[in-house]
């Protein structure tokens, strides 16, 4: 009689029998040992659902630390066994999510966790122009984004936008420079407001609005004051002209008189000779 033991085998329940004796005696002999695999533990899955993002957005799950990507509405990990799984969703831009971290349970079923994801209004500031310089009613433009705006106040407003960086431009207002023509503005959390000053022009009048002379409206006033320099000499001259002529004709009518007397008095004596 001859004992024997059968070894474990991995995967498979213990050997039947698994110790035991065979007898010699005198032929060959045998013994059956009867494996039976052992069945493999059941497995479930975990399914994540999301709605709320637009068809064929790319979203995912990290699921016990291995990251499963989707762009469908469904996210699903299978050959779970019966166990506690971590998980996190990624943030998607634009949009919150009615959970982002949790953990699955498989206890002997199949588990789904739901995902809803709600679009976010994004915050909108305004950019306000503000000119000075301008008379009042005078007309202006500005360019923001492509979008012009035309008003006749002292400030334009934008309304409505995002967090971005915008570029814009001036139009040009006939006789007036302006501090800026064109430059961006940055919204970044806070609406703002762009200054812009406006200075009258120094250069002359276009063609047609003037004199065809050519001379500058400066050039006009020299000529007038220098013009009436001129006639206020000439009256003087003549004021002054006219009062030496007066003079010299009072002093001539004196010796008429006294050739007058001189007579009277030679009419005289010889009256009074004849006498």
């Amino acid at each position: 009689m001859w004992p024997f033991t059968v070894s474990l085998v991995s995967g498979y329940h213990a050997p039947v029998p698994a110790t035991g004796s065979i007898t010699v005696n005198g032929a060959a002999t045998g013994q059956t040992v009867t494996f039976t695999a052992i069945a493999p533990p059941p497995t479930y899955t975990a399914t994540f659902t999301e709605t709320g993002l637009a068809a064929s957005t790319n979203w995912s799950v990290t699921f016990n630390s291995v990251v499963y990507y989707s762009t469908t509405g469904t996210i699903s990990i299978s050959g779970l066994a019966n166990n506690t799984y971590p998980w996190t969703l990624r943030a998607q831009t634009g949009f919150t999510a009615n959970q982002t971290t949790g953990n699955v349970v498989i206890a002997g079923a199949d588990v789904a966790t739901f995902i809803g994801f709600t679009a976010v209004t994004p915050a909108t500031y305004t950019v306000t122009f503000t000119e000075t310089g301008l008379p009042s009613g005078a007309s202006w433009t500005v360019t923001l984004a492509g979008t012009p705006s035309t008003q006749t106040t002292a400030s334009i407003t934008f309304s409505g936008l995002v967090n971005n960086t915008y570029a814009y431009t001036l139009g040009a207002v006939t006789g007036y420079t302006s501090s800026v023509t064109s430059s961006s503005v940055i919204v970044a959390g806070a609406s703002k407001t762009v200054g812009v000053t406006f200075t009258a022009s120094s250069s002359p009048p276009p063609s047609g609005s003037g004199s065809s002379s050519g001379l500058s409206t400066l050039d006009w006033i020299i000529i007038g004051v220098v013009i009436a320099v001129i006639i206020i000499a000439l009256i003087i001259a003549l004021a002054m002209r006219g009062r030496s002529g007066g003079g010299g004709s009072n002093t001539g009518s004196s010796p008429k008189e006294e050739s007058g007397d001189s007579s009277n008095m030679d009419d005289g004596s010889s009256g009074g000779g004849s006498a």
